[in-house]
């Protein structure tokens, strides 16, 4: 394992036996990222690859530079026939490390075959396209195009997934149990599929639960079978001796009961449906007739209602301008009495700075420069262009004091005034208020007490926030190495928050104190 500041190596020791620097949290970041690659090569050997996937980007958010780790998560990805992903992966690997790096050979092998690297592209626009089926109902073409994509790519889990949801959704559950097989030998103990096997069983089950009719027993003359607890005999030829006269025959029996269904229908077609026709209509007619009149005064209520609701939406409009303007007056007599104010705090006692700084941040200029007029505009920009250095060189002395005492609010108050009357580009203050607000945030979370922490929930995001302004805006400074510092710390927070609401188990502490250490972290080492 080599330092981050230096690159030297480093020893067992709590510090780099170079330059000195505090290696103690940067060691912790480097095992836990070597240690959950371990994890996902293990999840790999299993062909567990989704378990794998997911502590592997574990590794990676610990330590970017595991290349080992990142590599082995572009191979995942291509084995699960995500190949865009898999070159991204591969991509970053040798852009970070371009010598002795495997990446590079997979990237050489997957662009050396033109036809296949075109059939990858072809299976995920034909993917999407069945996608769009889905969303517009269009089932059957979906599962042609499905059926596609797999031609082009066998090793496209998530398209045999949807393939196979859609086989469900149709009953045609052999058909999806044969996709749900193959996806579980590609990736054993995937969620996905093992949701969607166990729905098939669920909805097989209604139809294994169905009783068989018993079958009759065949006995010497006679048929028996079991009906519950009671035997049931019956003569073998099928009939009841008590229900039959004697001497009966079966088509005799079959023409008695035709010259009966006869009868019965001419009965009904003369007498019985002509009746029930008329009086069908009749009823239909009536309550389309009370319908109808329903109808004409609801339309007339309608149409009345509607001018009332456009003759008041008229009026309310014409009340809205008449609203809008004399608040406009108003508010441009409250902006020139604040403006005012701050040109008397500064004519009555220029060194007052809190007084001053109060006054103008009253004004919100950015809004009421919009309306002003050039006489406002000038007064406020000779104001602030007399009084602006000597606010920002105030704001940040009180806010950097407040820091060093650790009081993060006054900190926190005082450094973002700073900020706000800063100039970027030429404030040689900037950059250090800049980091000092977002290391306000940020300590001032990591150093509350566990019950304290949900009061400072977004402080983490903001802080990290402002350290990313810092790494962008000014790079060749240690405030930037700085920066980057806290961002993995940060990341580190978040995970372990992330972990401990998911677990219901508390995380380690992140320690104590301000520790302003740059660098860049190394690729894992030993």
């Amino acid at each position: 394992m080599f330092c981050y500041n230096c690159d030297s190596e480093l020893t067992s020791a709590d510090v780099c036996p170079n330059c000195g620097a505090d290696v103690r949290k940067y060691k912790k970041i480097i095992y836990a990222s070597n240690r959950l690659y371990n994890e996902g090569v293990d999840f790999a050997r299993v062909r567990n690859l989704g378990s794998a996937a997911d502590v592997l980007r574990q590794s990676l958010a610990f330590n970017k530079y595991n290349i080992d780790a990142r590599n082995l998560l572009g191979l995942i990805y291509f084995e699960t026939g995500e190949v865009a992903q898999a070159l991204a992966e591969w991509v970053i690997s040798s852009n970070l490390q371009d010598k002795q790096n495997r990446a590079v050979s997979y990237i050489k092998e997957v662009q050396s075959d033109q036809n296949r690297l075109k059939a990858y592209d072809t299976a995920i626009r034909k993917y999407n396209k069945s996608l769009e089926y889905c969303q517009n109902g269009s089932l059957d073409l979906a599962v042609i195009q499905l059926k596609k994509v797999l031609q082009y790519n066998a090793k496209y889990l998530r398209a045999r997934q949807l393939l196979a949801l859609l086989y469900i959704e149709a009953g045609e559950y052999g058909r999806a149990e044969k996709e749900l097989a193959y996806c579980a030998r590609q990736d054993v103990g995937n969620p996905t599929t093992l949701r969607y096997q166990a729905e098939i069983q669920e909805r097989r089950l209604p139809e294994e639960q169905e009783q068989k009719k018993p079958e009759p027993e065949q006995g010497s003359g006679v048929v028996m079978y079991r009906d519950g607890n009671e035997t049931i005999i019956q003569p073998s030829n099928g009939r009841s001796p008590s229900l039959e006269p004697a001497g009966a025959s079966l088509p005799m029996t079959l023409l008695n009961i035709g010259i009966g269904l006869l009868v019965g229908a001419a009965v009904v077609g003369f007498f019985v449906l002509p009746a029930q026709v008329q009086k069908v209509r009749g009823d239909a007619a009536a309550q389309l007739k009370i319908v109808s009149e329903q109808s004409d005064n609801k339309t007339a209520t309608i149409s009345e209602q509607k001018q009332q609701i456009d003759d008041l939406t008229s009026k309310n409009e014409a009340l809205e301008d008449k609203v809008k303007t004399y608040k406009e007056a108003s508010d441009s007599l409250t902006a020139s009495d604040e403006l005012f104010k701050a040109a008397n705090a500064y004519l009555t006692n220029a060194s007052d700075l809190d007084t001053i700084g109060q006054c103008f941040a009253d004004i919100d200029y950015d809004t009421e420069q919009k309306t002003a007029s050039e006489e406002y505009k000038n007064l406020y920009g000779t104001l602030i262009g007399i009084v602006r250095p000597s606010l920002v060189q105030h704001y940040y002395r009180t806010g950097y004091q407040a820091y060093e005492g650790q009081d993060f609010d006054t900190a926190i108050t005082n450094l973002a005034l700073a900020i706000r009357y800063g100039d970027k580009e030429n404030d040689e203050s900037y950059p250090a208020s800049l980091y000092y607000l977002a290391d306000s945030y940020y300590l001032q979370y990591r150093d509350a007490d566990e019950a304290d922490k949900s009061k400072y929930e977004d402080n983490l995001t903001k802080a990290q926030q402002y350290f990313s302004e810092v790494q962008t805006d000014f790079v060749r400074t240690s405030y930037a190495s700085n920066a980057e510092t806290r961002i993995q710390e940060i990341s580190l927070l978040k995970n372990q928050s992330e972990k401990t609401d998911s677990n219901s188990a508390s995380g380690g502490s992140s320690g104590t104190g301000r520790s302003t250490a740059g660098g860049t972290a190394s690729a894992g080492g030993n």
